[in-house]
């Protein structure tokens, strides 16, 4: 952990603590994602009741590009969720090896 630390630092990466909106965005992915699988789920579904006479609906549900939008969505949150998660690790490092960072000191 401490050499990607260290990488962090080299590379201008800011480590910031980013407490509660990491839960946020864990909560914010897994809400999606169930989204996106619900609304998946409706595609090729009949969108009414049918009328006397009728075996089924003329109108169906086309929910497809909606669900993969929703995974797409998703899946960014998850990527901005680990990286805040991430960098909080990194935040949480640095006091320790702030030295070692700046290069007054060897580990």
């Amino acid at each position: 952990m401490r050499a990607l630390c260290a990488l962090a630092v080299l590379l201008g990466c800011t480590p910031r603590d980013y407490g509660r909106w990491r839960w946020a965005g864990a909560a914010a992915s897994v809400v999606t994602y169930s989204a996106a699988v619900t609304v998946g789920s409706l595609d090729g579904e009949q969108a009414c009741d049918a009328a006397p006479g009728q075996l089924e609906c003329p109108r169906l549900y086309d929910t497809l590009a909606l669900s993969l939008a929703l995974t797409g969505l998703a899946g960014g949150l998850t990527v901005a969720t680990a990286m805040m998660c991430y960098q909080t690790e990194v935040a949480r490092e640095l006091p320790e090896m702030g030295r070692f960072a700046s290069g007054l000191a060897t580990p």
